[in-house]
């Protein structure tokens, strides 16, 4: 998948003729990410929670009787985006 969004950045780059500034970005995104931690977390982060949600969708799981007895708002928190028949999401 990052092969694709990684073409589709360099065709849109190459279409606008914004080559140069999309390298500049990604040098400085790594830079960013070099020196603070932190930034790298998120980005990773948020890389992890998109994979497993494909590997969830993919396999067809839904949460079972012992996420369903979760309090509520942490049912909401932990399915951002992902809504479950019974209630949150």
């Amino acid at each position: 998948m990052a092969g694709r969004y990684a073409t589709a950045l360099f065709e849109l780059a190459l279409e606008e003729n914004a080559i140069d500034a999309v390298q500049a970005d990604l040098e400085r995104f790594d830079a960013l990410v070099a020196e603070n931690a932190d930034v790298l977390d998120i980005a990773l982060a948020a890389a992890a929670r998109c994979f497993f949600s494909k590997v969830l969708d993919g396999v067809g799981a839904a949460p079972d009787a012992a996420y369903m007895k979760l309090d509520e708002n942490l049912r909401r928190q932990l399915a951002v985006g992902r809504p479950f028949d019974g209630g949150t999401a």
